[in-house]
């Protein structure tokens, strides 16, 4: 587990910058697994991964639905997509994630902050894409014993009930982030009020609240919406 304390040297209302923080995506994924490394299970399954990324399907009933993605490696997954701060930006519309990766300092940041990146199974966070949380009637199982439903038509996900406060507490942060470094957010009111009763229904515990306390030690900055930890 990661304990240096690092020099802070930007402080906003939002995120405080450390001199040490990650300041790509490639760089970020690198720490993470050193942060992971006595916590190595999947977001969305709880499946157990060893030092390699390599996924344990028998330790949480995971069944492909069609493919076994990048070796049967965790994926790390941004659970607000690149896309959805990265379409707030100018460099967004003149070349996508690659321009804006050359040319945006302040993507970069949010593309490599470690509140937003968890270890996904691969084929979920493919089948994912960039779509949008919320509620699926019937709830129909695609990947074993997994509680991760996905509506290709209507682009939506439904995660298990004891992760929903933690993805709604990233959204709220990462919108709030946006407001700060770019002038606007991104979510809608719906959003919002969706993502508020998650907070409020499944409060911060265990595992969510010791990684804040790694990130921000190394980052710089925690998530205000797990003040309650």
């Amino acid at each position: 587990m990661i304990k240096k304390i690092f020099a802070l040297v930007v402080i906003s209302a939002c995120q405080v910058v450390s001199a040490d923080a990650p300041d790509s995506f490639s760089k970020a994924k690198k720490v993470l697994q050193e942060i992971y490394s006595d916590n190595r299970v999947t977001f969305y399954c709880n499946c157990e991964f060893d030092e390699k990324g390599v996924i344990d399907p028998e330790t949480c009933g995971y069944e492909p639905r069609k493919h076994v993605y990048n070796d049967g490696k965790i994926n790390w997954e941004h659970v607000v997509p690149a896309s959805v701060f990265g379409r707030l930006l100018p460099c967004w519309e003149q070349g996508g994630r690659k321009n804006c990766q050359k040319t945006s300092s302040v993507f970069r940041s949010m593309e490599a902050d470690m509140h937003n990146l968890v270890p996904s199974i691969g084929e979920l966070n493919s089948d994912r894409a960039n779509f949008k949380f919320g509620e699926i009637k019937g709830e129909p199982r695609n990947y074993g014993r997994c509680d991760f439903e996905v509506d290709f038509k209507r682009q939506i996900v439904e995660p298990k009930n004891n992760i929903r406060g933690d993805i709604a507490r990233i959204y709220l942060y990462m919108n709030d982030l946006a407001v700060e470094s770019i002038g606007r957010g991104f979510l809608t009111k719906e959003q919002k009020k969706m993502y508020s009763k998650w907070h409020k229904n499944d409060p911060p515990v265990g595992w969510e609240c010791e990684k804040d306390g790694i990130v921000m030690d190394i980052q710089g900055n925690g998530n205000p919406y797990l003040s309650g930890c």
